[in-house]
């Protein structure tokens, strides 16, 4: 599934100088803004479109969307957008916590996992998960779905015990993409001999990124490279976050990477590792100042197997209206967290 989301901070309209400009002009082209729409983000719409014609795979979905934020400096929006409070404010994450920048002792890393679990509320997803089995209900290796199905505790033991083995996995696949980046993330089995491959999808999706490397070549090298050294002006986060997903409780693994500049700040999240409803996910952000604000340019790639088969035609517009209805909130809830501030903060 690709969404695509454009957010303005323009006051005035999109006007941007400079090679960034360039790339403003190009990205909204790319999108299918026409000039009717691109007015509408300046009275403070909001703007959706589907984007069927760049859907690569089966398990995509493409959607666009824009809006208007208030008028803030750069850095504002900037750590509006990608501070650690974001995840207070997103009302589908239930928990989280920052995993820092790769350098932590295995120890310290294991502590942090040691914060995964389930409630006692959430009994019924334990119980689920006893009774997992390869398919696209959860996304797990053979291996760690044999580690579930041989707990032969229940209640509350079984709870702490399910709880143990979903942090330890975690912490597993973290280690692993820390040490190897996409090639050492493990597929997730479908049943025989199908599996679903989060590092095949994310790579379609960063040969994809045309616009990303043409002007941003440095991060888009930072990006496609990891783990490779970083350059000295880009930074990169880990987080594992517990969220809503198809009403359910959900472990996801990130990790964040952004380049500041005094005339932009570029920024990803990749989502290596999800335990259901979706596989993978690709979120750019790329924050312009203006005369007046800064303009906000968000692509999100998601690959879900939830669309294929039977009916596929009427799941990507659900899947699709889905996207735009969770990121239009997103970022109204981003816009509000700015609006209480200060108008010449940052």
């Amino acid at each position: 599934m690709l969404a695509a989301v454009i957010v303005c901070t323009a006051a005035t309209g999109v006007e941007v100088p400079g090679a960034t400009g360039a790339f403003v002009d190009d990205a909204l082209s790319e999108l299918g803004f026409d000039p009717a729409q691109k007015d509408d983000l300046e009275a403070g719409k909001i703007i959706s479109v589907g984007l069927p014609n760049i859907e690569r795979q089966a398990n995509e979905l493409a959607v666009g969307a824009a809006m208007m934020l208030v008028r803030r400096p750069l850095p504002a929006v900037t750590e509006a957008l990608l501070d650690d409070r974001t995840f207070r404010i997103n009302t589908d994450i239930l928990d989280f916590r920052p995993l820092g920048d790769g350098s932590a002792s295995r120890e310290q890393v294991t502590a942090i996992f040691a914060d995964v679990g389930y409630t006692e509320a959430e009994s019924a997803e334990v119980t689920d998960l006893l009774r997992a089995r390869p398919g696209s209900r959860f996304n797990f290796s053979s291996d760690e779905i044999e580690r579930f199905r041989a707990v032969e505790e229940s209640g509350d033991r079984a709870r702490v015990q399910v709880s143990g083995i979903m942090a330890d996995l975690l912490e597993q696949r973290f280690i692993a993409y820390l040490q190897g980046g996409l090639a050492a993330v493990e597929p997730y089995a479908r049943g025989g001999r199908k599996q679903a491959s989060p590092r095949d999808e994310l790579e379609t999706a960063f040969t994809s990124l045309k616009l990303l490397q043409q002007y941003f070549p440095t991060f888009f090298g930072s990006l496609s490279g990891f783990p490779a050294k970083l350059p000295a002006d880009t930074v990169d986060r880990f987080y594992w976050t517990k969220r809503i997903a198809s009403d359910r409780p959900s472990f996801v693994l990130s990790h964040r990477m952004q380049e500041s500049k005094p005339d932009y700040t570029i920024a990803m999240e990749l989502q290596f590792y999800a335990q259901r409803s979706y596989n993978s996910m690709l979120t750019l952000l790329a924050c312009v100042p203006t005369e007046q604000g800064t303009l906000v340019i968000t692509a999100v790639r998601v690959f879900t197997d939830q669309i294929t088969g039977i009916g596929s035609s009427m799941k990507r517009g659900i899947g699709r209206k889905q996207v735009v209805e969770s990121m239009n909130e997103y970022f109204d809830e981003v816009r509000q967290e700015l609006e209480r501030q200060p108008a010449n903060s940052g």
